[in-house]
């Protein structure tokens, strides 16, 4: 095998010519014995999409994989390709060009990537689109394999146009407590959450607590002044409904005015 294959998908010709996938593999090194070698088999940086003019904006879906070599002095890539690798290079350069309309000039993106992190991109409206990629140091010098494909997408949905993502929601109860309590552990991928008080003769009071280290305990409320926020009033079924776009992430903790009946109904929204 080469140290490129250029073009992994074959042109689909439905759209009148124009294709529908692209694609390209390469081997990158930053080491510079291995890229000082007279045959010039090692690159540092490459271009691995580069979409002509499709005549109007499309919406483009990029990926990436991953591949270490078989061994140091065997570049062959070890298959199957992953999203998640270890060894060699762990540290790649992605500048991601494209233009949207013919009047302005082309937006560039810019970030660093980790094997086996999130790409911060995933569908781009683009007319053209270039997808470079560059071997980086990190303590060590390695090779390794670097594979990145590009797609239209035909229907996206419309919550994709907003938000480009899935939101579970999880609901439960929680009874009344006059001991201050976690009613939502802290969740880095919450979206939104809401509290409703069910109790007909106590009052329900909310705190917010940072996240903390594992098994660590937050500071919880007690009534009726201390690490408290607000308060859900008794007997009217009163509900806390948080925002989505500056959405609290640590945790929520509750205490009520006394042992009464009912409860909390929660529900919480995260990012999938």
């Amino acid at each position: 095998m080469s140290d490129r294959e250029p073009t992994l998908y074959l042109p689909s010709r439905d759209l009148g010519g124009q294709a529908e996938k692209w694609g390209g593999r390469s081997l990158l090194s930053n080491d510079p014995a291995l890229l000082n070698r007279p045959n010039g088999q090692q690159r540092q940086k490459v271009t691995l999409i580069q979409i002509a003019d499709m005549g109007r904006p499309r919406q483009v879906n990029i990926q990436m994989r991953w591949a270490p070599v078989v061994a140091a002095n065997n570049p062959t890539p070890e298959l199957p390709f992953t999203f998640d690798c270890r060894g060699g290079v762990n540290r790649y350069l992605v500048t991601v060009r494209r233009t949207v309309d013919r009047q302005a000039g082309p937006i560039e993106d810019q970030f660093e990537i980790f094997i086996g992190d999130t790409l911060p991109i995933d569908i781009v409206l683009c007319r053209e689109l270039t997808v470079e990629i560059e071997a980086m140091t990190l303590g060590t010098d390695g090779q390794g394999w670097v594979e990145c494909a590009a797609s239209l997408v035909s229907n996206p949905g419309p919550r994709n146009l907003w938000y480009p993502y899935d939101v579970v929601n999880t609901q439960r109860f929680q009874a009344t407590s006059a001991a201050g309590l976690r009613l939502i552990p802290a969740n880095k991928d919450r979206f939104q959450f809401t509290i409703c008080n069910t109790s007909t003769d106590a009052d329900l009071a909310i705190g917010f607590a940072s996240p903390l280290p594992l098994n660590a305990v937050p500071p919880v409320p007690v009534w009726p002044t201390t690490n408290i926020a607000f308060v859900l009033p008794r007997g009217g079924f009163f509900v806390y409904e948080s925002p989505t776009q500056a959405v609290f992430k640590g945790n929520v903790m509750g205490v009520w005015s006394g042992a009464g009946n009912g409860g909390a109904l929660i529900m919480e929204g995260t990012i999938f």
